[in-house]
């Protein structure tokens, strides 16, 4: 049984104030359309019966679809509606984990004043023409629990908000942002790293940048990072380190932006996830190079040749193990292991991968000390891909190994 959210827009005061006001680079309507997607709900169902050239751009590029009425929409009898108040902001999990009616003709309330409405009619012209002439949720729930037997559910009331006012909407939105935090940021990366990304996001949001174009900016930083560490003057070098880490800051931005605006793209995760590994090769041949340039030894060439080969090695098996199968939307990196059950050893792998090493290489680049760096990556780098490969392979049949789908 599919589910349909159905948003009822009668009252164009509630629709010019409320559906089209801006919440991080997204009208309020288009979020609804886009989180209900992202539920895995079948469609968004805005029903309107009145020409709005303001909600039909709104609409278009949200997976919503503008109807006069629920028989217009050709939605089947198999069909499960859920229809909010106006000034309910769901998230992803509420609409997701809102339950799926087991009795046809049922209604599904909280209570009185219920916020939220769910029902699976088998007769939609009958329930269309209750819906045509009602102008909001809470007179439209009086009517239908006098057509229907109703059965009331539990709301978990931490995940949606409810907005009145703009104050409201500002609240909304340092929730959006608070939730692009990740479980993988490192210690610095949470602390330092991502608040000045959200920063740069914020002001990026309403612009026309997309998060393709953050990424080949990033990747553009690092790789000029990487070439003014293959010079041995230190004030190059402490500039270059800076830009390295420059880059792991605005990195953050081009997924803060997909997320936010609803734009992840395959070929974005590959662009992001790919042009890291780039950059982090880039940084290796560049501290060889100047490391070469400085003693005359070729045992810096051979610290960077290992490094790299261990970087790269790494990067693709975690690629084919855990990012290679991902949705239109991904990849998106995760884990170094593609085990659903993270054990002490995937901890521990996890942990070593996260980008907290480059304040070392600045701390490192500052004291004239980068061969450190690269000395401790020729060793560490093919050791972690090792550790990674027994941490995927150990003890899982062939059978269990991940394929393309």
């Amino acid at each position: 049984m599919s589910k349909i959210l159905v948003i009822l827009l009668s009252d164009p005061v509630s629709v010019e104030y409320l559906y089209f006001s801006p919440i991080a680079g997204r009208t309020f309507i288009e979020r609804l359309c886009w989180i209900s997607k992202k539920a895995g709900y079948k469609d968004a169902i805005v029903l309107y019966d009145s020409n709005s050239d303001g909600l039909k751009k709104s609409l278009i590029n949200a997976p919503g679809q503008i109807f006069p009425s629920l028989e217009k929409a050709s939605a089947g009898s198999d069909s499960t509606f859920v229809f909010l108040k106006p000034d309910i902001f769901p998230t992803n999990d509420f609409l997701k984990n809102l339950l799926l009616p087991d009795k046809k003709d049922t209604l599904y309330l909280t209570g009185e004043n219920s916020p939220v409405i769910v029902i699976s009619a088998s007769d939609i012209s009958r329930l269309s023409q209750m819906l045509s002439s009602k102008s909001n949720i809470d007179s439209l729930q009086e009517t239908l629990s006098k057509k229907y037997p109703f059965v009331t559910f539990d709301l978990d009331n931490r995940k949606f908000h409810t907005i009145k006012d703009h104050g409201d909407i500002s609240h909304v939105e340092k929730s959006l942002y608070r939730d692009l935090i990740k479980e993988t940021d490192g210690l610095m990366a949470r602390h330092f790293n991502r608040k000045i990304s959200l920063a740069i996001t914020g002001q990026l949001i309403n612009t026309s940048i997309t998060p393709n174009q953050m990424s080949l900016v990033s990747i553009g930083i690092g790789l000029i990072g990487a070439l003014l560490l293959s010079f041995p003057i230190i004030s190059l070098q402490v500039f270059g380190a800076l830009l390295f880490l420059f880059h792991s800051i605005t990195d953050g931005c081009d997924g803060e932006l997909a997320r936010l605006k609803y734009m992840e793209t395959r070929w974005g995760g590959l662009l992001d996830y790919w042009g890291d590994n780039i950059v982090h090769t880039a940084v290796f041949l560049g501290i060889g190079i100047a490391w070469e340039k400085a003693t005359g030894s070729m045992i810096a060439l051979w610290c960077s040749g290992f490094a790299i080969a261990g970087s790269v090695l790494t990067a693709g098996l975690v690629y084919v193990m855990t990012m290679r199968s991902g949705k239109d939307d991904g990849p998106v990196y995760t884990s170094t292991s593609w085990k659903q059950k993270k054990d002490r050893w995937v901890n521990i792998a996890d942990f070593l991968s996260r980008r907290d090493f480059i304040y070392l290489v600045v701390i490192l680049a500052i004291f004239g000390k980068l061969h450190w760096f690269l000395i401790l990556a020729a060793i560490g780098a093919p050791a972690f891909f090792l550790f990674t490969l027994w941490n995927n392979f150990s003890k899982i049949p062939i059978k269990n190994i991940p394929r393309d789908p």
